[in-house]
């Protein structure tokens, strides 16, 4: 009996249970997006191909299984329903059957999580339909490619005429989500996006319209990065009503989505920060204070007669007052937000003081917002924490896991890890190879003359050279050898500070392997004199590889390039920022979705804000140049 007919067989069998089993009862989808299974469950349903008559024999046994397949789908089986399609020996020869087994493919492979899967099997279909708008909108989403997305939405939004509020929030929070959005399989992705968006272009009932789609769609995108670059909220409200006045006719400046419209329910905030001012740390917590207070200062520049006023601010020196006092100093005056401590154990002490106070019946007030300038690997450890907590640290883990995105966009897969024996090396290491799956060869080295030997050992010329030997002995002369390095490697990345990466190039020549891409953390680009570094991809700050404005103008006043505590400045800037932001939020709270995040492009990195207190950080990407300068890139 044929495999693939035996497969049919056992299919139909636990099909058959599967339909007599209630619909309430079947396990949830596998998708992480319930509006995909929705969207494309309407659009098979409506695919004619499926309901007509055929007389020729193979076409209606086709029709039968695609049949089965769409009840399969809707009964929430996508893998059973990929076993039916994979049962047939190839595609059916019915040119309308064909499309509608592609449509299923790609709603299947979707709903399994392969997105990039999905798109290529809607590829297949010669000309899509308006039906083909919605699992395209989320085959986009998946793959992070934004523009698509907001494109085909754009598309649905002008065939149906109108602009409901549902919409426009779901719009604004695809560019939320996907402004920081790792995706694999980028470059893929990126070009079945591409075909995709010009498929559906060609789509009848929206040919004639291509102008303004586009527009609407630029447009879109233009209102979300003018929002997320804006600084603060007062910073926001400015932005957000100069582009309302300048876009009158935009669906969003008519029906703007809900976070936008909350924009102006804000009520400037009375803050305490926490920062040791004396003792051993007073540099750090001076830094800070100068980046907070840089934020504050532009906050005050001329505003509209509607700004609702500037922050009320008080710093207290975490060096003078133990954990306690600190959150008793910030109660008296009734704070809204408490930003601080730096120290771990100052900033979890004051943590648990806050979860005390928050767990006593006694102390019923409201809920202060709280940005501790540190970070926790497991805040389930910690005591009860009242809500509105968030951690934010400049940590070096955030840059490893930076390259390691930008890496696996490349398409790199196989990498050579160079890391010197520095504690913030190891984290940084350590947090690459828990994110990281493809294979990845060490090149571990403690002081600097043992570098070359090290990669060497990594390229696997040390093993090139001991066969030359046991060649030579064996037929007692001397050979002329030139080794040969492993040819199988992709990148090297770079985990050791602007000293060391000067001896990396030449050890690398020396090793055959200069041609390969060099990815490294920010620590490398602190030294003088980078052009021997050209070519090297930096995870940097965008303080230094991309500022706004307010940033730029604060590495010039304080003279920052060279200041090895830029990071701290850039944090300090980032947590008033923050410190607005989470207030808004803690605001408006009722009124935003609970799995909505918050996008913000900052000094720091473009950090995302989840409701339950988390902050992802990811830096921007710099290529030094030959003159030894960061030129900031985008995407790739």
């Amino acid at each position: 009996m044929p495999k693939h007919f035996l497969a049919v067989c056992l299919c139909i069998v636990a099909l058959s249970g599967c339909q007599s089993t209630n619909q309430s009862s079947v396990p949830a989808q596998q998708s992480n997006r319930t509006d995909a299974s929705r969207s494309t469950g309407d659009s098979q349903r409506s695919d004619e191909a499926l309901r007509r008559s055929y007389a020729n024999i193979q076409d209606r046994r086709d029709r039968d299984l695609l049949l089965q397949v769409t009840t399969t789908l809707e009964a929430s089986d996508p893998s059973l329903a990929l076993a039916l399609l994979q049962s047939l020996p190839m595609q059916p020869a019915n040119a309308d059957l064909a499309n509608s087994y592609h449509r299923l493919m790609a709603s299947t492979k979707l709903r399994l999580g392969d997105a990039l899967g999905a798109g290529s099997a809607l590829t297949n279909i010669p000309e899509l339909r308006v039906q083909d708008l919605s699992i395209i909108h989320e085959i986009c989403l998946e793959l992070g490619t934004i523009d698509c997305a907001v494109e085909t939405k754009v598309m649905t939004q002008l065939l149906s005429g109108r602009d409901i509020q549902a919409s426009q929030d779901q719009m604004w929070a695809a560019l939320q989500d996907n402004a920081i959005k790792s995706a694999p399989n980028a470059g893929a992705g990126a070009e079945t996006a591409y075909r995709l968006s010009n498929a559906a272009r060609r789509i009848p009932q929206l040919q004639s319209d291509g102008a303004e789609i586009n527009n609407t769609r630029l447009l879109w995108l233009d209102l979300h990065r003018t929002i997320i670059e804006a600084g603060s909220v007062p910073m926001a409200q400015n932005a957000w009503r100069n582009w309302r006045e300048n876009n009158s006719r935009h669906s969003a400046a008519k029906l703007p989505p809900t976070p936008l419209q909350r924009l102006q329910n804000y009520r400037p905030p009375k803050i305490s920060v926490l920062l040791p001012l004396s003792g051993r740390l007073t540099p750090v917590g001076n830094a800070v204070r100068n980046g907070f207070v840089t934020g504050y200062l532009a906050d005050l520049s001329p505003r509209e007669p509607t700004q609702a006023g500037a922050a009320d601010i008080t710093f207290f020196d975490s060096n003078q007052h133990d954990d306690l006092a600190l959150v008793a100093l910030s109660e008296d005056i009734d704070s809204d937000v408490i930003v601080g401590p730096i120290v771990k154990d100052r900033a979890l002490g004051v943590l648990n003081v806050l979860s005390d106070r928050h767990t006593d019946a006694a102390a019923e007030s409201k809920t202060a917002s709280v940005v501790l300038l540190n970070r926790f690997r497991n805040m389930e450890n910690t005591a009860a924490a009242p809500g509105n907590v968030y951690q934010f640290a400049a940590a070096i883990e955030d840059e490893a896991l930076t390259l390691a995105e930008n890496l696996a966009s490349l398409g790199h897969s196989r990498l050579m890890v160079v890391s010197n024996d520095e504690p913030w090396a190891k984290r940084a290491k350590q947090a690459l190879f828990v994110n990281w799956q493809g294979p990845i060869v060490e090149a571990n080295f403690q002081q600097t003359k043992d570098l070359t030997r090290a990669i060497g050992d990594a390229m696997a010329v040390s093993d090139s050279q001991q066969r030359r030997e046991q060649m030579a002995k064996l037929l007692g002369e001397e050979l002329e050898f030139v080794p040969r390095a492993r040819k199988d490697l992709e990148a090297v990345v770079a985990f050791i500070d602007g000293l060391q990466s000067k001896a990396l190039v030449p050890a690398l020549k020396f090793h055959f392997a200069d041609e390969l891409p060099v990815f490294a953390t920010s620590q490398t680009a602190r030294s003088q004199d980078l052009q021997e570094l050209a070519n090297f991809r930096i995870a940097e700050l965008p303080m230094l590889a991309n500022p706004d404005p307010i940033a730029r103008s604060m590495t010039i006043t304080f003279d920052l390039k060279e200041n090895p505590l830029i990071e701290f400045f850039a944090l300090g800037l980032d947590a008033y920022r923050l410190a607005t932001w989470t207030h808004w939020l803690n605001q408006n709270n009722e009124a935003l979705d609970d799995q909505q995040s918050l996008t913000l492009a900052m000094a720091s990195g473009t950090l995302t804000l989840g409701r339950q207190g988390s902050i992802k950080r990811q830096l921007d990407i710099a290529i030094i140049d030959r003159r030894g300068t960061l030129q900031p890139t985008r995407g790739n």
